[in-house]
C-alpha cells in the first residue's frame, strides 16, 4: 500500500506516549524517534521506541470506534451524543458511504500500524547480528507480525464482503483487496510465519522480548514472555481466524480450518479453566488519565445498552453486572433504559477507576467459546457443550446447559448455536464486534431474526437497515482509480 500510508509511519510513531514510558525510567522518551533511528540500521533503543509506537498505535485504533460501530450495527449497543447524530442515523438509516464517519474513521490507523510494521521488519534486514542478535530478531520479529495479522483482522471485521486490502512484500505498490476467504487466509499464513519466528527465538534461548511492553502485558499473565506471546496470543488469535474460514461466507466455508482451528486453541486455552482469573489471562489494552494518555474509551456517559440485551439476560447471570439500569429520562422514557458498568463516568471524581480499567485484547474466555465454535462447526456437540458450560458457569454463575437436542423448528445445531450466541454476547459484551461477525457469519443480521430498532433520528427518521459492514475508503478508492471490488485469487 502506498497513498497516504507514506506519512503512517511518522504517525504511528509521534504518537507513542505509553504507560510503560511512565513505569519505568530505563524507557526513553518515546515521543520523537529521530531520522537516524528511521533511516538507519536498528539499536536496542530504536527498536524500543518503534515497537511502544506500534503497540501504543494498536490501542489507540481500538478507540470508542472500534468498540463502539460493531455494537451497533449488531444492535447490542447505542451512543447517544447531543452534539453528533451521526452515532445514531449512520448505525442504522442510512448506508455508510466511502466517506463516512463510520468507515472511515478506522482504516488509516489500522494500515499505519501494518506499514509501521512492515519499516520494523525490513530495517531488521539491516541490522547485524552483533547489535541485536540473530535469536533477538526473530523475536521482534514474531511480535510485530502478530500485531500487523491483528491489525489485518480488524480491518476484515469491518469490512467483510466489501474487502480487505492486503500489503504486498513491495509496499511502495498497491496490494490486492480480497474477499473475507482470501483475506482470512492471508492472515492466517502471517500468523503462521510469526509463529515460526517466535518458535526459534524460543528455541535459541531468548525467553522474555528484547523491549519493555506496556502493564497490559502482564496484568494477566506474562506476555512479555515470549512462549506466553506465542502459544496463548498468536495460537490464540490464529484459533480465531481459522473459526471464521472454516464457517466461510456465502458458503465458501473451509472444513479443515475447523480441525486448524481447534489444534491452534488447545495449545493457546491449555488445560481447560476452572476459574475467573484463568478465563481472564491474555494482553490488555491499557489506560490512563495522565498528560499525553487517554482513559477508557467506554468510559462514556452516552453509551447506552440496547433494552433487548438488558432484559435478555438470564436470572442469576454474573454478567449482568455489565448493564446498568439508566438515569438520564430522557433516554429512559424512550426504553434506552441501560447504561454500561462504565457509567456514570462523568468526570474523574465520578468512579475514577472507570477511565482506567482495562480492556481484553484476547481473553482466554473468549478462547474457549471459539473452541466451541469450532467443534459445533464439525459437528461435536458434545465437545462444544463442554467449553460452554465452562465459561457459563464460571463467567456466568449458571448452572449447565443439558445436551444439545432439537428442540421445536430448530435442529440440534442451531440450539447449539445459539446458547454459544447467548454466551459470547455476556462474556464480550463492548470488547469489540465480535457478535457483529458472528450474526453475519450464521446470516443472521437481518429481520428474520432481529426484530427492527426505532431509534431517534433527527435526520431521516426512525428505520434500521442492518448495515453489516463498511465500504473501501474514499481515500484509497481514489488512487486505485476507483477499482476496489474485493477478489478472491
Amino acid at each position: 500500500m502506498r497513498y497516504h500510508y507514506r506519512y503512517a509511519i511518522v504517525a504511528a510513531l509521534a504518537g507513542a506516549t505509553l504507560v510503560a514510558a511512565c513505569e519505568s525510567a530505563t524507557v526513553p522518551d518515546l515521543n520523537a524517534p529521530s531520522t537516524t533511528e528511521l533511516a538507519g540500521p536498528l539499536t536496542q533503543a530504536s527498536v524500543q521506541r518503534l515497537v511502544s509506537g506500534l503497540v501504543d498505535n494498536v490501542r489507540r485504533n481500538a478507540g470508542l470506534g472500534y468498540f463502539y460501530f460493531g455494537e451497533a450495527f449488531a444492535r447490542d449497543a447505542y451512543r447517544f451524543d447531543p452534539s453528533e447524530s451521526r452515532y445514531i442515523y449512520e448505525a442504522y438509516t442510512s448506508a455508510p458511504s466511502r466517506t463516512s464517519f463510520f468507515g472511515a474513521s478506522q482504516y488509516n490507523g489500522f494500515y499505519g500500524t501494518i506499514r509501521a510494521g512492515t519499516t520494523i521488519i525490513k530495517k531488521l534486514k539491516d541490522t547485524p547480528t552483533t547489535t541485536i542478535s540473530a535469536p533477538e530478531q526473530a523475536a521482534i520479529r514474531g511480535f510485530v507480525r502478530t500485531f500487523q495479522a491483528l491489525e489485518y483482522y480488524h480491518v476484515e471485521e469491518y469490512h467483510d464482503t466489501l474487502g480487505t486490502p492486503i500489503q504486498l512484500a513491495d509496499s511502495s505498490k498497491l496490494g490486492p483487496i480480497y474477499c473475507p476467504k482470501s483475506a482470512l487466509a492471508a492472515i492466517s499464513s502471517l500468523l503462521d510465519s510469526a509463529n515460526i519466528d517466535l518458535a526459534a527465538a524460543v528455541a535459541a534461548g531468548v525467553t522474555t522480548f528484547p523491549f519493555e511492553l506496556p502493564s497490559g502485558f502482564v496484568v494477566n499473565g506474562n506476555f512479555t514472555d515470549v512462549t506466553t506471546f506465542r502459544k496463548t496470543f498468536n495460537r490464540g488469535l490464529k484459533g480465531k481466524v481459522e473459526v471464521y474460514r472454516g464457517i466461510g461466507r456465502n458458503n465458501d466455508g473451509v472444513a479443515s480450518s475447523f480441525d486448524v482451528a481447534i489444534a491452534a486453541l488447545d495449545t493457546a486455552i491449555g488445560p481447560t479453566p476452572t476459574t475467573m482469573a484463568q478465563l481472564n489471562v491474555g494482553p490488555y489494552f491499557q489506560y490512563s488519565t495522565a498528560p499525553g494518555e487517554f482513559p477508557n474509551p467506554i468510559a462514556d456517559q452516552n453509551l447506552r445498552i440496547n433494552q433487548r440485551v438488558g432484559d435478555s439476560v438470564q436470572a442469576g447471570d454474573l454478567r449482568a453486572s455489565k448493564i446498568v439500569k439508566g438515569d438520564l429520562s430522557s433516554y429512559t422514557a424512550r426504553g434506552f433504559k441501560y447504561q454500561t458498568q462504565y457509567y456514570p463516568a462523568v468526570s474523574l471524581t465520578t468512579r475514577p477507576a472507570n477511565f482506567v480499567n482495562p480492556i481484553g485484547i484476547l481473553r482466554v474466555e473468549e478462547l474457549v467459546l471459539l473452541r466451541a465454535q469450532a467443534k459445533i462447526g464439525k459437528g461435536d456437540l458434545v465437545g462444544a457443550l463442554q467449553d460452554i458450560n465452562t465459561v457459563r458457569t464460571i463467567s456466568g454463575g449458571l448452572a449447565p446447559l443439558p445436551p444439545f437436542v432439537a428442540t421445536g423448528t430448530l435442529t440440534a445445531t442451531q440450539v447449539a448455536i445459539k446458547a454459544l450466541l447467548y454466551e459470547k454476547r455476556y462474556s464480550l459484551l463492548l470488547e469489540g464486534p465480535q457478535r457483529l461477525v458472528d450474526l453475519r457469519a450464521y446470516k443472521m443480521l437481518n429481520a428474520a431474526n432481529l426484530p427492527k430498532e426505532v431509534v431517534p433520528n433527527p435526520i431521516t427518521g426512525a428505520g434500521d437497515r442492518f448495515n453489516s459492514a463498511f465500504f473501501i475508503p474514499q481515500s484509497e478508492s481514489d488512487v486505485r482509480g476507483g477499482n476496489v471490488a474485493p477478489v478472491c485469487p
